[in-house]
């Protein structure tokens, strides 16, 4: 006898063959656990370095404090006690598991709200010292601003900081 694939029977044969590999092919992703990185520690807003310090400042958002920190050093941010949203650049951001990521976005959300607050207070500021005359002073202010702005533009950091510290470049420029 001949086997004839348009038999109901073959059909039937061919289904069940297909879904025990569909069946075992679930069970073995469902009990193999996860390929994703672990999870990294809970973010913390660091040592009480001049990072940990200013990012503390830009969370109270004490514009006058932070200011100060970012005259002192714009670079501060690119050190490697940066508080942990500044450590990751966007290849080790990807990384991350998805949720582990969405955790980290909100708060960057937040953070980059944060820092935009204090920029902005330091060029108001720099803007009143110059309509008083202090033109030197003035120029601190700005030249603080792009210096920033030119440490968050690096590799090193997540494109949106990134962005952030094109536009406080342009920002200081002015």
């Amino acid at each position: 006898m001949k086997w004839d694939r348009r038999s109901p029977f073959a059909r039937q044969g061919v289904m069940m063959v297909r879904a025990s590999f569909f069946v075992t092919g679930v069970l073995l992703i469902a009990f193999s656990g996860c390929s994703c990185s672990p999870t990294p520690p809970p973010l913390t807003t660091g040592p009480a370095s001049n990072a940990g310090q200013l990012f503390d400042l830009i969370q109270r958002e004490d514009i006058e404090g932070a200011s100060q920190l970012i005259l002192e050093d714009p670079t501060v941010f690119s050190a490697s006690d940066a508080p942990e949203v500044f450590q990751y650049s966007e290849d080790e951001f990807a990384a991350l598991s998805h949720t582990y990521r969405t955790e980290l976005m909100s708060k960057v959300l937040i953070v980059v709200g944060q820092v935009k607050t204090v920029v902005r207070g330091m060029i108001e500021k720099a803007d009143q010292l110059q309509a008083d005359g202090h033109d030197e002073e003035a120029e601190k202010y700005r030249e603080a601003v792009r210096d920033f702005g030119h440490a968050l533009n690096s590799d090193e950091h997540l494109l949106v900081f990134r962005q952030m510290g094109t536009a406080f470049e342009q920002v200081g420029k002015q």
